[in-house]
């Protein structure tokens, strides 16, 4: 579960923390100066959280096609 690694790594910048829902992901919102550097700051938490503000799921798919254009579609390729 990524919710005890998020309160470690940013302390007073996770608020409004809710309640697990069925599916067990927990909704919260991470304070930052612009949404498109929180997404930069968490990517490395892959799917384990979800960005559902519009500008950093934007920068997140072009952090992944940067990515994918690097070091190719995980065939080793790159």
């Amino acid at each position: 579960m990524a919710l005890p690694r998020l309160r470690r790594l940013l302390a007073h910048r996770l608020v409004d923390v809710g309640e697990p829902g069925d599916d067990g992901r927990v909704p919260a919102v991470v304070l930052g100066p612009v949404a498109e550097v929180v997404a930069l700051e968490l990517a490395g938490f892959g799917s384990a959280v979800e960005f559902t503000d519009p500008a950093a799921r934007a920068q997140l798919a072009r952090l992944a096609a940067d990515l994918r254009s690097r070091y190719g579609q995980g065939t080793g390729a790159g």
